[in-house]
């Protein structure tokens, strides 16, 4: 009975995330960050997440706006669930994130996936995110700030 609730809790989470996928925030006028995919999984390259937990998966895309190359130097994200709790990336899939961190033309998009590991019951409510770029005369800009997963 537990595992069908669970599972009921599970399909009504991931309906309501895929519905508000696609969500937009221009970080500045050069850059523009969107969350382009959530998935909720309790398997990812046939690792598992510890007891009572689900991996959420989000695919962000990030494009340069700018007329010049911007090199992407830092980047931070975090998962805040509805009340307010902050779940870190998971370390085991950090290194699906690491192509952000390179030189984008102008105009380029590039796609990174996200992994954090939260209770299954959590609701989510946003994705933070920090991002630190250099331009091509070596000015740097750092932006932050949030893109609300629930409507």
């Amino acid at each position: 009975m537990k595992q069908k609730v669970i599972l009921l809790v599970l399909i009504a989470l991931s309906l309501f995330l895929i519905s508000s996928c696609g969500s937009k925030n221009s970080i500045s006028s050069n850059l523009t960050i969107n969350i382009n995919n959530i998935n909720i999984t309790n398997k990812i390259d046939e690792k598992t997440p510890n007891n009572d937990n689900t991996y959420v998966s989000v695919v962000v895309s990030l494009q340069n706006n700018s007329n010049e190359a911007l090199n992407i130097t830092k980047a931070g994200f975090n998962l805040i669930d509805s009340q307010g709790e902050k779940y870190n990336i998971d370390q085991t899939f950090k290194e699906k994130a690491l192509p952000i961190y390179r030189n984008m033309q102008p105009g380029e998009s590039n796609l990174i996936t996200v992994v954090f590991q939260l209770p299954k019951e959590k609701a989510l409510s946003k994705l933070q995110y920090v991002i630190e770029c250099q331009t091509s005369n070596n000015k740097t800009n750092t932006f932050g700030g949030e893109i609300m997963i629930n409507k």
